[in-house]
């Protein structure tokens, strides 16, 4: 797709004095790429032509601009949360402080007086998941740990009503930290497995430093079916089985005497739902008349759950549209909301005054785009995406699209590269974020801010492109 390039390349930045870059760039694209004999500098440049094309409000000579660079530096751990971010406070000779190191802007803020920020529905998902009302151990028949990991971002909702409807009290494991995630790490079995995966061995520590009675994290091959038009709704290996990965990592009834339960369940097929719930509350006492009761109190449950998150959704953008505000579809699995995992994303786009959404702004809609779709639709979550991207390509341009991924995570490969025709067909930008267990998240904010002001003043005419099938 070079011809998007045009026919005159000219590149600039530090790498290409590696003129071997510069030769590789030629080859590949089989252009003429023309460059300055400094181009390390063109940035600067640029950003004296843009100051130039700036009203004018205070002139200060060389020597005043020279006595500001002038700076201390005071490195502080931050509290807002668990993460206890390193930051470097520069403290400049006229009283201005700027921070670094923050991975959000929650404590130490570099925003102007005044800056308004943005919506942020991964804050507001994981508040609606897992803020409900719960039974107090002492008055239940026993406890089941839940480890706040994996596909407990999408089902915790049904487990812990199914669970309190039966007099049983649910324990969150604590929100994801580095320290919790480290307490697991010896007992990790693959080092290219996605992090969301490590970071559960931590979780199942964490509930047996909690003495819970037992703990739960089911086998879920096939999710419920979001609508009738996809081929199938299997779910990520991963989340599906790696219960039993954890019984054989740590075999917490070895260790710690506390059983881990793991009953195989399918949300897609109502009787066999029925009928593995019921069977495994039968080995915790619970009789048929109450787990059926409990069953349909769960089934509800998820569905309040899916509907607000639609519904707030929509919300967000209708508002925004209103008020002519940015707003970013920050699209991934459902773990991706877990702001370990993320590194805080959403928190860096609202911070500057952006909207962020989930992927659950589609519709049914945006089923639509399974007609133009080479992938085959059997994967729950990839066709969540797939979605939220057909919404992206036909909504207005206040609408944007990025897409988080974990390394290690095999089916991204071809999920990525549709999500991508499904924007590009429409002349919308597609921006990848690449994630893992490394904190420092500089150059993903670099990239995200950069994303940002290119859509800012981009002139962009947009160009449609068919929908052309493999043959």
């Amino acid at each position: 797709q070079t011809q998007e390039l045009g026919d005159h390349l000219v590149v600039q930045g530090g790498t290409f004095k590696n003129l071997a870059v510069v030769r590789a760039l030629e080859l590949l694209t089989g252009k003429d790429v023309r460059f300055s004999d400094i181009p390390e500098l063109m940035g600067a440049y640029g950003c004296a032509l843009y100051a130039m094309e700036q009203p004018v409000t205070k002139i200060l000579a060389i020597d005043d601009l020279l006595s500001i660079q002038q700076f201390q530096t005071e490195q502080q751990i931050c509290p807002g949360c668990p993460n206890h971010c390193t930051v470097v406070q520069y403290k400049f000779s006229n009283g201005n402080c700027y921070y670094t190191g923050n991975n959000c802007e929650k404590i130490f803020c570099n925003a102007a007086e005044g800056h308004k920020k943005g919506k942020n529905q991964h804050h507001e998902r994981l508040k609606l998941l897992y803020y409900r009302p719960i039974i107090h151990p002492q008055d239940s028949r026993l406890t089941i740990g839940i480890p706040r990991s994996l596909g407990m971002f999408e089902m915790y909702p049904f487990w812990h009503a199914l669970f309190r409807e039966c007099g049983i009290a649910t324990v969150l494991s604590g929100p994801s930290t580095v320290q919790q995630y480290e307490k697991g790490l010896h007992t990790v079995m693959s080092e290219n497995i996605c992090f969301p995966a490590k970071l559960m061995h931590g979780h199942v520590y964490d509930l047996a430093r909690q003495k819970v009675d037992r703990i739960f994290y089911p086998f879920i091959v096939m999710e419920a079916k979001a609508d009738e038009k996809v081929r199938n709704s299997y779910n990520c290996p991963i989340v599906a089985g790696y219960s039993d990965v954890m019984k054989n990592a740590i075999d917490t009834q070895e260790r710690f005497g506390i059983p881990f339960d793991a009953p195989v369940v399918s949300l897609n097929n109502e009787e066999f739902l029925k009928a593995s719930c019921t069977e495994y509350l039968k080995t915790l006492g619970i009789d048929k008349i109450t787990a059926s009761r409990a069953i349909e109190t769960a089934k509800k449950a998820q569905q309040e759950f899916i509907f607000e998150q639609h519904r707030r959704a929509k919300e967000i953008v209708r508002e925004a549209r209103k008020d002519r505000r940015m707003v970013v579809v920050l699209a991934g699995r459902p773990y991706h909301s877990d702001p370990l995992i993320q590194h805080k994303i959403s928190d860096v786009l609202a911070d500057m005054g952006i909207d962020v959404v989930t992927e659950f702004v589609a519709d049914d809609n945006d089923a639509d785009v399974y007609k133009e779709l080479v992938a085959v639709t059997q994967w729950t979550y990839p066709n969540r995406i797939f979605k939220a991207a057909h919404y992206v390509a036909n909504s207005t341009d206040n609408v944007h699209f990025m897409m988080i991924t974990s390394f290690g995570c095999g089916p991204d490969a071809f999920i990525i590269d549709e999500t991508h025709d499904i924007l590009d067909r429409k002349g919308k930008s597609f921006t990848l974020l690449k994630v893992d267990d490394v904190n420092n998240i500089g150059s993903l904010k670099l990239r995200i801010r950069s994303m940002v002001e290119s859509l800012q003043f981009s002139k962009k005419v947009s160009v449609f492109k068919p929908f052309v099938t493999t043959p």
